[in-house]
């Protein structure tokens, strides 16, 4: 499972299984490896079992090991970011940042382990890198947009960057995904809603003075 490239491996077609399926299995199973045994140690025979597939028949679903954890990154990890745009069209971009922002101060992310292995493995392995950044360029992109739609309608500050917004919450989902697989005591609830309205605060114009 170290090679640049691999196979993996399944036990025949399962019975109704379509090709999509058994590759959603895959990177499925291979999340679960990943997170509990790292990029370098799970194997194949350690995904195939994670995934409910069997050893036996080829089939080619990634032409190398980065590709499919770009695969596990795409569908796990970094659709953390896409969450935030998940909660209806009538719901303001600020809404959303401090609803994901509180979300993040209760240390219940699933995809902290991926994130994690990803950024580690990425500083060893250029390919992981080049995948990783792709996915997450892309990612900073699409909130960036929201973010400049939002400042057309007056929502947010002109003064903001978009861009460089987007990749601070980027940091800040790293930095929550860091602080939560060293396993640090969660912040009160209330106080961590507190600090959230004032972030977003921040993010608002400027009301003009009063006359």
């Amino acid at each position: 499972m170290n090679d640049e490239s691999f196979t993996v491996t399944v036990m025949g077609r399962v019975k109704g299984l379509r090709p999509e399926d058994t590759r959603r299995r895959v990177v499925d199973g291979a999340a679960d490896a990943f997170a509990a045994l790292g990029y370098e140690g799970a194997r194949v025979t350690d995904i195939a079992t994670a995934a409910g597939l069997s050893s036996g028949a080829m089939y080619n679903h990634f032409g190398s090991k980065a590709e499919l954890l770009a695969a596990v990154v795409e569908s796990h990890a970094c659709n953390h970011l896409g969450d935030w745009f998940d909660t209806g069209a009538a719901t303001s971009v600020l809404d959303m940042i401090r609803s994901y922002g509180t979300q993040l101060g209760s240390g219940s992310q699933p995809a902290a382990p991926l994130l994690i292995e990803a950024a580690s493995t990425a500083r060893r392995d250029p390919e992981v890198l080049a995948v990783l950044s792709e996915q997450v360029t892309i990612r900073e992109a699409v909130f960036a947009e929201a973010l400049a739609e939002a400042q057309a309608n007056g929502e947010i500050a002109e003064e903001v960057d978009a861009r460089a917004a987007a990749r601070f919450m980027f940091m800040v989902l790293m930095g929550s995904a860091l602080v939560q697989a060293m396993e640090l005591p969660v912040p009160a609830p209330a106080s961590w809603e507190s600090l959230m309205e004032r972030v977003v605060d921040a993010f608002r114009p400027e009301e003009e003075p009063r006359p």
